[in-house]
């Protein structure tokens, strides 16, 4: 994925260098960590609308389980996810 121009090794085993000259270049805050734009990458896709099996494509991992653990949902969207769920079953006992 990261290949190593520079060096005689096959792969870089470290993207810390090319991670710290983006956050530079992209004027990111200095605290944030690569980590952090993937949960949020998740969580917005999520939040958008994609499926949990899309995203997990998205993301290219291997198991739903390492998606659900990256999604971090705000709580106005749960709320609005319960409010829709008590909707329609309403909506399925007539009321």
């Amino acid at each position: 994925m990261f290949p190593a121009l520079r060096t005689k090794k096959p792969n870089r085993t470290s993207v810390d260098h090319a991670w710290q000259t983006f956050k530079n270049l992209a004027d990111l805050p200095a605290g944030i960590r690569l980590h952090d734009l993937r949960d949020s990458y998740t969580s917005h896709a999520i939040m958008s609308g994609e499926t949990l099996h899309m995203t997990d494509k998205l993301l290219v991992h291997r198991s739903p389980g390492s998606t659900e653990r990256y999604a971090h949902l705000d709580a106005g969207f749960l709320e609005r996810a319960a409010d829709k769920v008590a909707h329609k079953i309403d909506g399925l006992l007539g009321r």
